[in-house]
């Protein structure tokens, strides 16, 4: 798609693209910083791969 044709499309990194908590989940971390353990969203870069090719995407 060009560029200026592709829609804007903002996502927030904390609850959205990633969980962060205190408490270890069922699974393995994706990483450990500081007391949180952090885990992808299921399917995350699956939906990355498939956003970059329609959007302009920021994230914050």
């Amino acid at each position: 798609m060009p560029e200026k044709e592709k829609l804007l499309l903002i996502l927030d990194i904390d609850e959205t693209l990633i969980h962060a908590t205190r408490n270890k989940l069922d699974r393995k971390e994706n990483f450990k910083i500081f007391d949180y353990y952090v885990y992808e969203r299921p399917y995350l870069l699956e939906f990355l791969n498939e956003v970059k090719k329609m959007t302009m995407s920021y994230y914050f």
